[in-house]
């Protein structure tokens, strides 16, 4: 059985970003972004890092 080798989270999601299977979407205190939970807490603000966007594999 093959075993994969450790991989930190931030070398995945730029491997992720290089294959084109997840965009960056820019946001910050000069990119307005507004994200809203669907149903507990929908009043409740959410901060993110980083958002990305996920592309369809077909």
């Amino acid at each position: 059985m093959d075993k994969l080798k450790k991989i930190s989270s931030e070398d995945l999601l730029q491997e992720l970003i290089d294959r084109k299977v997840l965009t960056q979407i820019p946001v910050g205190l000069y990119k307005e972004f507004e994200l809203k939970r669907k149903y507990k807490n929908r009043d409740k603000a959410m901060n993110f890092e980083g958002v990305f966007l996920l592309h369809n594999a077909n």
